[in-house]
């Protein structure tokens, strides 16, 4: 068995005096030293410099073993570690704490240990991370309190350790992670507080960990995920609190992890989801509640999903404007209330759109809204919606179409919410009544199919009234006309043109079976007329 030997770290007065010599004294000793661990626990650097001076740690190498600030105090002026460099032991600044300079870490690297900020505590001034670079280490600022000034993170490259921000309070300035790179580890924001300042994770990249900002409060300066994108974990804001600023996901990307803002609280400002791309995770807003502002889905895409927009309240506009929905299994609004105008556009899904027990203050347009319902098989030959509720789907779907003089719609809708009924609640004649009549008339819309039925009814009576005629020598004609004249009642020559037909193919002893098939004939033909008719009227009607 081997045993390594740590050698004793640096630490105390000895660490003090060595950094007081300066970068190269130090980075000298560090190549010397590469494992040595080093310590500044519990230093208090105000008594080792000036707040004119500061602690300067600009370009510092460090060794591979670890090194601790933990419970460091640092002085009121500006913290230096700009192109400090780490190395793969573990980095401490548990509960440090940093006067009213500005703290600089850019263009910092960590190696691959793992890095603590953990409730450490920063004053007013400026903190940045900007380019900073860390390793696959996990990277904690959990309970860390940021002061007045600006927190940036931008453009900060982590590992594929886990990110942890939970319990961070961050000040009047908000934070910047924009452009920030995340590697494949989760990222959680967990009860962060955002203060009065905004949010910023516009162009942030996400890996396929989880993200999650479940509690998370946001201040009124605004929310950035513009151009985002995440990975194929799963991505929560449940309970998050927006504030009144503007909330956008312009264009954001996520991957096949599920999507939450469940019990999300949004403020008076405008939510934008315009050109966001969703994979093929769920997608859930149950419960989620919004200001004033506008809702905006327009050009969003959506994968292979099911889209929960239930519970919600509403009260601006509200607008689902879907570039592509790929599939879905569910897309439902069910006991949500619009107090603004909801629209409803391009949308062309494999599902029933669920608008039961909805409150809606203003007609929504659905002309642009086409579904279909899951089905399954019946008997082997014929099929049935898979759920039985698609029937009081599209029953609301055609009240509200009728409420916003959608005639057409209505009219698609009552289709629909038939054939879903077909096997459920529509059994026996009634659903041999229904299967004919959308077979024959797409339900009173189509004016080709009763009227190709009419033409076929008269050429097979007519063929069947000449192939049976007494008077052989008698010609076609006789026979179409005789079946013109029971196609057409309201025809006016029809009364004679049909006793001059008989006569030409019967004679005068017209058998009984003529005008048992003349009756049929009449019957089958009134009823394709007034199909006819009603699509003619349906397709007038306004």
């Amino acid at each position: 068995m081997s045993i390594t030997n740590t050698p004793p770290p640096l630490e105390g007065l000895a660490a003090i005096e060595l950094w007081k010599k300066g970068k190269e004294e130090w980075n000298k000793w560090v190549e010397e030293h590469p494992d040595t661990p080093v310590s500044f626990e519990d230093v208090d650097f105000s008594h080792h410099t000036t707040p004119e001076k500061g602690t300067n740690f600009e370009g510092f190498h460090f060794p591979n073993a670890f090194l601790r600030f933990t419970d460091t105090k640092f002085g009121d002026g500006d913290v230096s570690f700009h192109k400090a460099k780490f190395g793969d032991g573990d980095v401490s600044f548990t509960n440090a704490k940093f006067g009213d300079g500005g703290v600089l870490f850019h263009n910092a690297q960590f190696g691959d240990g793992n890095v603590s900020f953990n409730n450490a505590e920063f004053g007013d001034g400026g903190v940045w991370f900007k380019h900073t670079q860390f390793g696959d280490g996990n990277v904690h600022f959990m309970s860390a309190k940021f002061g007045k000034g600006d927190a940036s993170f931008e453009g900060a490259q982590f590992g594929d350790g886990n990110v942890s921000f939970n319990y961070a309070q961050f000040g009047d300035r908000g934070a910047s992670f924009s452009s920030a790179n995340f590697g494949d580890g989760s990222v959680t924001f967990h009860n962060a507080q955002f203060g009065d300042g905004g949010a910023w994770f516009n162009q942030a990249k996400f890996g396929d960990g989880d993200v999650s900002f479940d509690d998370a409060q946001f201040g009124d300066r605004g929310v950035s995920f513009s151009n985002a994108q995440f990975g194929d974990g799963n991505v929560s804001f449940t309970n998050a609190k927006f504030g009144d600023g503007y909330v956008s996901f312009n264009g954001a990307k996520f991957g096949d992890g599920n999507v939450s803002f469940i019990n999300a609280k949004f403020g008076d400002e405008d939510v934008s989801f315009a050109n966001a791309k969703f994979g093929d995770g769920n997608v859930s807003f149950h419960n989620a509640k919004f200001g004033d502002g506008n809702v905006s889905f327009h050009n969003a895409e959506f994968g292979d999903v099911v889209m929960l927009f239930t519970q919600m309240a509403v009260k601006g506009n509200f607008y689902f404007e879907p570039e592509q929905i790929r599939n879905c299994s569910e897309l439902t609004f069910r006991g949500t209330q619009f107090d603004g105008s909801l629209t409803l556009h391009n949308i062309n899904v494999g599902c029933v759109i669920d608008l039961r027990n909805t409150k809606i203050s203003r007609p929504i347009d659905l002309d642009n809204v086409k579904t279909t319902f899951l089905t399954e098989k019946r008997f082997g030959l014929f099929h049935r919606a898979k759920s039985a509720s698609d029937t009081t789907c599209y029953r609301r779907l055609k009240k509200l179409a009728k409420e916003a003089d959608d005639h057409d719609s209505a009219l698609e809708f009552f289709a629909q919410e038939k054939r879903s009924g077909y096997w459920h609640d529509v059994r026996g004649a009634e659903l041999l009544f229904y299967y004919a009549y959308d077979f024959v008339s797409n339900f009173g819309r189509s004016i080709s199919r009763p009227l190709m039925g009419l033409f076929l009814t008269w050429f097979a009576f007519a063929e069947a009234y000449w192939l049976f005629r007494d008077e052989l020598d008698t010609p076609p004609t006789s026979a179409g006309l005789l079946s013109m004249g029971h196609s057409i009642p309201f025809y006016l020559g029809s009364r004679d043109t049909i006793s001059h037909s008989l006569a030409a193919l019967y004679g005068q002893d017209i058998p009984a079976w003529i005008h048992v098939a003349a009756v049929g004939q009449s019957v089958i033909s009134g009823i394709f007329l007034f199909l006819i008719a009603l699509a003619l009227r349906n397709l007038s009607r306004t």
